[in-house]
Formats: structure tokens, sequence, C-alpha cells
């Protein structure tokens, strides 16, 4: 088979950015993070800016965001020191985890346009919402479960 040189890009963009017809969140996911990635990549998708060739990280931005709550919750129920093997008290060892699942949060929310900031540096204009619709952040930490 011969080499027939670099893919032109139309053909790139073809098979992999296209805009994602259905959204099926990862196993791995928590059933909680598989909400939300299918409540925030409907609205994403229905405004064209969520394709194929990002559903990997989509994923990791509802891991990352589900990471974070999940040790919150343990700091929350544990207070903010532990102590340790050897009875010292301690930093909370789940602020490591909280901090670095923020991060790479923070990090991919930016990536989809899902800050203000990121949105201004695209030029991207808040639409008016309909009674009712939610902010995208307005609901974030709410669990549906309390």
């Amino acid at each position: 088979m011969a080499n027939r040189g670099p893919i032109p890009e139309q053909e790139l963009r073809a098979k992999y950015i296209r805009i994602v017809d259905e959204l099926h969140p990862p196993k791995w996911l928590s059933s909680r993070a598989k909400r939300k990635y299918k409540e925030y990549g409907e609205m994403l998708r229905d405004s064209g800016l969520l394709t194929t060739s990002d559903i990997a990280a989509w994923g990791m931005l509802w891991q990352s965001w589900d990471l974070a709550l999940t040790a919150a919750e343990s700091i929350k129920k544990d207070g903010p020191t532990v102590k340790d093997e050897r009875g010292f008290i301690r930093k909370h060892p789940g602020f490591q985890i909280w901090r670095d699942n923020i991060a790479t949060f923070n990090k991919l929310a930016n990536d989809f346009a899902l800050t203000p900031a990121s949105r201004a540096r695209l030029n991207i204009q808040p639409g008016k919402r309909s009674k009712g619709e939610n902010d995208f952040f307005e609901n974030l930490l709410d669990d549906p479960n309390d």
C-alpha cells in the first residue's frame, strides 16, 4: 500500500471532529458523575461544542469532579486533621486528593469553556436563560441524594 501523504483536513474533521450524537458515560464513572456527564454534555452537544474527539477528556472532567467531592465529603466527615499511625495529628490526606482533582477539573473546565474567564477569552457571550434554566455551576455541588 502506497503512502498517500498527509490526511486532508476535511477527512480528519469528518472522522474525528464530529458533534457527538449520543452521550454514553464511561462505565467507570460514578452514578452522580454520569448524571453530570449527560446533563452538561447535552448542553455542550446542543451548542455544537462537544465532539467525538472530546469524549475522553469529558469523562476525565467528571471523574475529577467526583473524586474532589468524595475527598471533600471525607474531610467533612473526619475533620481537617487525622491521627497518623504514630498518633501525631496530620492534615487529612483527602486534602491532596481534593486539591489535585480540583486542579484537573479547573483545567478541563477551561478547555471546555465552562468558566467565565475561558468564555471571555473565546468571546462567547452568554445567552438569556429561560425561567428555571440553571447556570453551569449553579447546581454543580448539589447532591441529589440530600
